[in-house]
């Protein structure tokens, strides 16, 4: 239990911007666990709701693609052994902003009607603000794990984001309602 409440802790560091990669325990195991569920978030909260094969292949492809493009990185500014820890790191802060959007998507709606509010402009404000914070969060991790700065980790997070736009493109990789 300690072990959970220090990795949670830790967590919430990253997703702070007060630490890196390096906080986190070199554990291959957590980081197959960790993205295991990454992948599996987006089947799980769309379940009986849409095509779950689509959406699994979909974030196969896409966290596959964004830690493909973390290990070259890291290899080419020869900093691979760091691999396992900074994928670890984005791997648990992607899948806790996952979840705090889709708690946000599933919140705001009902009650911004309730409240008698404009939901949607509020819903993509929130989502728009979560999607921001997410990159900078990425970007926080390359500073750390490639010991650059800040900026040049933001660089490198929209390049690997816009990378994988252009890929998904090409596939003519189309989801509607995910």
């Amino acid at each position: 239990m300690g072990t959970m409440k220090s990795l949670l802790f830790t967590f919430g560091q990253l997703l702070r911007l007060q630490t890196g990669p390096q906080a986190l325990p070199y554990s291959p195991s957590l980081l197959v666990i960790t993205f295991l569920l990454l992948t599996l978030m987006p089947v799980l909260m769309a379940f009986g709701h849409g095509p779950w094969f689509n959406l699994l292949m979909l974030s196969i492809l896409t966290h596959g693609f964004t830690f493909l493009a973390a290990y070259l990185i890291l290899y080419v500014y020869k900093k691979p052994q760091r691999f396992v820890q900074t994928a670890f790191a984005m791997a648990g802060c992607l899948f806790l902003l996952n979840l705090l959007m889709f708690i946000i998507s599933s919140v705001v709606p009902p009650l911004a009607n309730y409240l008698g509010i404009a939901s949607k402009a509020i819903l993509y404000l929130l989502l728009l603000l979560g999607s921001c914070w997410t990159l900078l969060v990425q970007g926080n991790i390359y500073r750390h794990a490639l010991e650059i700065k800040l900026g040049l980790g933001m660089l490198i997070t929209l390049a690997v984001s816009m990378a994988l736009a252009i890929l998904l493109m090409l596939l003519k990789v189309v989801v509607i309602g995910a």
